[in-house]
């Protein structure tokens, strides 16, 4: 009898402009020195972030190190998340230029990021920017490393998530959780998100003895596709086509879906020769012959 009497909000996640207000009042209130203040770097780092757990970071960081420090905000955020375990933030380190082999993708994120930086230039050539990648391969052939060095060219943090870490034993649950993902999702954009294992979380087929948990959840997931913003680029993984549901290879699920094969002769040769750049190791090596040896060889 109360439905009718309650108004019941879902309070958003703070936007930059709240979040700005909020670190300008902080500022001004502690009599700090805004000019030592990345205001940008702070209100990016907060994103994704509560009213609540901002101003809370904002307190212990002035507690800490007598500022405001946006490098402090970044690791207090990625604890929130990862603690919440449906979503797993990672800072990219590898580049384009740190993966052999691989060059047609490699050419193709090159023009997305373009395309992402110079969006009113692509409109009038009438292009659309890809915001949707399926990657089908064997594993250790790249998938991952090219998903995060997209989030360093892009200059994006980097999101990790899958339907597996959503499941819950309990009724219910694990619906809201995959909400609570695309929720995060949409608070922390721009943003690249990266879904591994999409053959086996979204497998065809009919699930018994869950209640129809399983279904639901890749309902969820569906609907929070559909919806995500134009500033997030999502990149998922599977090992198999044939056991994705064939209603996740539909129009207008993927841009494009490349196939990720064992590397070449001369891709292992690059692959050889960037590792050893790496590691700084000298000496005259023969790549071609470690190439040769190395076939049937995955990247990894």
């Amino acid at each position: 009898e109360l439905v009718n009497s309650v108004a019941y909000v879902d309070a958003p996640f703070p936007t930059e402009e709240e979040l700005a207000e909020i670190a300008t009042h902080i500022v001004e209130e502690g009599k700090l020195d805004a000019d030592k203040v990345d205001f940008k770097k702070l209100i990016r780092g907060g994103l994704g972030l509560t009213e609540s757990e901002f101003v809370q970071s904002c307190m212990l960081s002035l507690k800490l190190f007598k500022t405001i420090d946006a490098g402090y905000f970044q690791k207090f955020k990625l604890d929130k998340i990862k603690s919440s375990g449906v979503l797993e933030i990672r800072q990219p380190t590898l580049s384009l230029d740190d993966i052999g082999g691989l060059d047609v993708i490699k050419k193709l994120i090159e023009h997305v990021v373009w395309a992402w930086n110079n969006e009113e230039e692509a409109a009038k050539l009438g292009i659309k920017p890809l915001r949707r990648l399926l990657f089908v391969g064997v594993p250790g052939t790249g998938k991952s490393a090219i998903c995060e060095a997209t989030a360093s060219s892009l200059e994006l943090e980097l999101a990790k998530t899958g339907i597996s870490q959503a499941m819950n034993k309990f009724i219910g649950q694990s619906e809201a959780n995959m909400r609570a993902v695309f929720q995060q999702i949409h608070a922390m954009a721009p943003l690249v998100v990266w879904m591994d294992e999409l053959g086996r979380d979204l497998s065809s087929g009919d699930w018994e003895g869950d209640g129809g948990t399983t279904s639901r959840v890749h309902g969820e997931f569906l609907t929070g596709l559909q919806e995500l913003p134009s500033n997030v680029f999502l990149m998922a993984a599977a090992n198999r086509i044939d056991r994705v549901a064939p209603e996740m290879l539909r129009a207008d699920r993927f841009d494009k879906v490349f196939f990720v094969g064992f590397p070449t002769g001369a891709e292992r040769e690059d692959i050889f020769k960037i590792h050893l750049t790496a590691a700084n190791i000298e000496g005259d090596f023969d790549l071609y012959r470690l190439a040769k040896a190395t076939q049937m060889f995955t990247g990894a």
